[in-house]
């Protein structure tokens, strides 16, 4: 690779980095803050969200789709990461669209309505349009494609560090869970450092 192909690389992966873990703590500071965690750190979730999500519209805004080539693009596991976040988008509406059936027929809000709302008002969205845009080789797309990815590993490590805690505090885990979610992340990982040399 030349020099100015490493260098426009490093600043890709650090836009896709700070993006996407910015995004997973605006995802999971909704959570908390809209959700009612009334603690001594709800300042602070009210707090991280602001920021986060101006840190993100900052990320994307200072990425430069306009110096990914095509030559970048095709080195990509573009057909693996279009598809995978075209499935988990489809998975995602049928179920959280089934809870949300289910809570409009009993006429009362789900207790994950909060999470409800933010993948299908927000996540979904985001996913879908990052896999058609990363699937008709935009350079757009693999900005938004790499951050949503990145988002997806730290919000499924998370889910699986979470069921550790439960562990190592003494409450029953679920394994099943945090295996899934573990195997899913090593899954998405791969995807992230695979490409070009």
């Amino acid at each position: 690779l030349s020099m100015r192909w490493r260098s426009a690389g490093r600043t890709l992966v650090s836009t896709l980095l700070s993006g996407g873990t910015m995004g997973y703590t605006a995802y999971i500071s909704i959570i908390y803050a809209y959700g009612g965690v009334a603690n001594v750190l709800y300042f602070g979730y009210v707090a991280c969200l602001g920021l986060s999500v101006a840190g993100v519209a900052l990320s994307l805004a200072l990425s430069s789709p306009s110096t990914i080539s095509t030559e970048l693009i095709e080195k990509l596991p573009r057909r693996s990461v279009s598809l995978f976040l075209l499935g988990i988008s489809g998975l995602l509406i049928l179920v959280w669209g089934g809870l949300a059936v289910a809570s409009i027929a009993a006429g009362s809000a789900s207790e994950a309505n909060t999470i409800l709302v933010t993948d299908l008002a927000f996540v979904i969205p985001a996913f879908l349009l990052a896999g058609h845009w990363f699937w008709r080789k935009r350079p757009a797309g693999v900005v938004l494609a790499g951050t949503m990815l990145v988002l997806n590993v730290v919000l499924n490590l998370s889910i699986v560090s979470g069921q550790l805690v439960r562990f190592a505090v003494g409450i029953d885990p679920s394994w099943g869970l945090a295996g899934l979610f573990a195997t899913i992340a090593f899954g998405r990982g791969r995807l992230l450092i695979s490409g070009p040399p």
